[in-house]
């Protein structure tokens, strides 16, 4: 088969951008300044969480 192998430039593009871009189970998705803002929300939030805790634990064990 090696031998009469003829490679096709053209077609050939099509296969690496499916190849790239699809994957078994579903579509690559890349992280938009939208991911990236509700990553960074979830931090703070947790963040205010973590020391709206520590704070009443803090104050808890003085009394």
């Amino acid at each position: 088969m090696t031998i009469y192998y003829v490679p096709d430039i053209v077609n050939e593009y099509e296969s690496v951008d499916y190849l790239q871009h699809k994957v078994s189970f579903g579509v690559v998705y890349r992280l938009e300044w939208g991911g990236l803002a509700g990553g960074l929300l979830a931090w703070l939030s947790l963040s205010w969480v973590y020391y709206i805790v520590r704070y009443w634990w803090k104050f808890k064990r003085q009394r």
